[in-house]
């Protein structure tokens, strides 16, 4: 009984194996193998630092540990990857460029200084002001008693993030900070270098997880079309419903009790679908996107 059923799955589990061979085969080789963009084409940064640790939370060795594994991301996603801690208000500082931005708060203060900062170095993999992202986090606390922190993002990365991209990657780092801001640091990095390796692109061979949702797409239409076969078969037969030589059908009445409406709320999405999360002006006039946030 049990062969006849496997035997009835046959090619479902031949199909299961194919694609989770090919998966496995993928994921060592991506394991084993990196792929890299060409050599940095900017030549108007004027520093090739990427740590600025003004408010001294790493110690040397954490800060060269730092160093080469944006030294390798920026190779793997082709873009700047730049990290600035700071303890002081940045509230004088902002305000001066109300003229230019507008009316800030206080939240916006960080992002100020990060665009500036991006800006004034001139960062950026492909060209000055190209693609990047810099990530500024200030240990100092504005008048609110809060610590800000700002994620920036310039170019092809502006482009890649949406709102929701931004928002799990400062709160992966900020559920960090506090205990360890090294740990909190190199996630960032990598989370960058992840979301930027996320979809297709010539650069890079199909992800894993990409492969992942042909499985369940395969797997699927196996499975409804199976189901649409089991309806063409016959569950009756022509003796179904007689009984001892004569039709009988066993009476079934429905009887309506009550009518009963269940509502709920649909909440909207507020996180965009698409890149350019945070999409804004710097006050030297250049785009860029992302998002900020407290602790």
């Amino acid at each position: 009984m049990v062969k006849k059923y496997l035997s009835h799955f046959k090619y479902f589990f031949i199909v299961i194996g194919i694609v989770l061979t090919v998966t496995i085969i993928a994921m060592i080789i991506k394991s084993f193998t990196t792929s890299e963009y060409p050599d940095r084409s900017n030549l108007e940064t004027d520093t090739n630092e990427r740590v600025f640790d003004y408010a001294d939370k790493l110690t040397d060795a954490q800060e060269n540990s730092l160093r080469e594994l944006i030294l390798q991301k920026q190779k793997q996603t082709g873009c700047d990857i730049i990290l600035v801690t700071l303890e002081e208000s940045l509230e004088e500082y902002a305000l001066s460029y109300e003229n230019i931005l507008g009316t800030l708060s206080v939240d916006q203060y960080v992002m100020v200084y990060a665009d500036n900062f991006y800006d004034e170095h001139k960062f950026g993999y492909d060209q000055a002001y190209g693609d990047g992202a810099i990530y500024v986090d200030n240990w100092g606390r504005e008048r609110d008693g809060y610590r800000y922190t700002w994620f920036g993002t310039s170019g092809r990365a502006e482009a890649t993030y949406s709102d929701g991209m931004i928002d799990n990657l400062i709160e992966r780092v900020i559920d960090r900070t506090n205990e360890d801001p090294y740990q909190a640091y190199v996630t960032y990095v990598n989370q960058f270098s992840e979301d930027m390796d996320s979809g297709f692109s010539f650069n890079y061979d199909m992800p894993v997880s990409v492969m992942l949702v042909l499985l369940l797409i395969i797997t699927g239409s196996y499975v409804s079309y199976q189901l649409a076969g089991n309806r063409n078969i016959k569950t009756t037969r022509a003796d179904t419903y007689i009984a001892a030589g004569a039709l009988h059908f066993d009476r079934k009445d429905d009887q309506f009790l009550n009518k009963m409406v269940t509502s709920r709320r649909i909440p909207k999405n507020t996180s965009g679908s698409g890149g350019g999360g945070g999409h804004h002006m710097s006050a030297g006039g250049h785009s860029h996107g992302g998002g900020g946030g407290r602790h």
